[in-house]
């Protein structure tokens, strides 16, 4: 998200500099100002709650560097028990290179693949039906899985 580009200096400490969370220059006025703010949040399907799960002032990152910062964090939420079944990101050139980055192909053709998998859990393929057949090998589809699941279909053929 886009925010204002600043410098505020408070209590000794200057701030609106670039920071990813590792060395921040807050003690000199040379920082380069940061124009968007990159946001990672984890809201429940079942539930009503939304958490920030971390921020990062930036002036730009490419797909490589948000691919690797997402990866991070799907780690970390793994980590508590946490179960991911969607990223959503808009549709900016920057965040279609990140999804290209992690494996998803979004050029219609043989190699279409509009999702990528779990960096450490592929959900998808693990996902069984109440029979313990998994659900990629059954004819059942539902909702958006069975979308996922079908154009994975159609990708193989």
């Amino acid at each position: 998200m886009s925010i204002r580009e600043q410098l505020v200096f408070d209590n000794n400490v200057f701030y609106g500099g670039v920071s990813l969370g590792t060395e921040t220059n807050t003690d000199n006025d040379n920082a380069t100002l940061a124009k968007n703010a990159l946001v990672f949040m984890a809201v429940a399907i079942n539930k009503g709650w939304k958490v920030p799960l971390g921020y990062f002032l930036i002036k730009s990152l490419t797909g490589n560097e948000r691919a690797n910062l997402l990866n991070k964090c799907l780690q970390l939420l793994y980590e508590t028990g946490a179960r991911v079944y969607s990223v959503t990101v808009d549709g900016a050139p920057v965040n279609m290179s990140m999804c290209t980055t992690l494996g998803a192909h979004f050029t219609y053709g043989s190699n279409f693949k509009p999702y990528f998998s779990h960096p450490i859990i592929n959900y998808i393929l693990n996902l069984k039906d109440i029979s313990g057949t998994p659900i990629i090998e059954s004819n059942r589809k539902t909702g958006f899985l069975g979308l996922i699941i079908c154009l994975t279909y159609i990708s193989f053929i």
